[in-house]
C-alpha cells in the first residue's frame, strides 16, 4: 500500500481536500514528538472532487503535526483510530 507523509513545521489544524485526486483516500492526522505519535483526527474513505470550488475540506478538531494519507481502507484493516499510537522508525 502507498501512503504519503505530510510534515508540517508545527502543530496547527492543518485542513486537507480531495480536488483532482484519482482514488479515495483515509486521512490520519498525528501530533507527534520525536518518533512517536497519537492519532487525534481521522477522515475514512474521503471521496476525490474535480470542482474546487465545491470540494469538502477536511479540518481536523486537535492541532498536529503530521498527516498520513493512504489508500481508503487502511486504517481499518490495521486498526488505526483516534489514540492509536504511531512509531516512526
Amino acid at each position: 500500500t502507498t501512503t504519503m507523509l505530510f510534515a508540517f513545521p508545527s502543530f496547527g489544524y492543518w485542513q486537507f481536500w480531495m480536488y483532482d485526486t484519482n482514488t479515495s483516500l483515509d486521512m490520519i492526522w498525528v501530533n507527534a514528538t520525536g518518533n512517536s505519535g497519537q492519532v487525534v483526527y481521522l477522515v475514512t474513505a474521503a471521496q476525490p472532487c474535480y470542482d474546487s470550488g465545491s470540494c469538502v475540506r477536511y479540518s481536523p478538531t486537535s492541532e498536529a503535526n503530521y498527516v498520513i494519507e493512504a489508500k481508503a481502507g487502511f486504517a481499518a484493516a490495521n486498526g488505526v483510530a483516534v489514540g492509536t499510537v504511531i512509531s516512526f522508525g
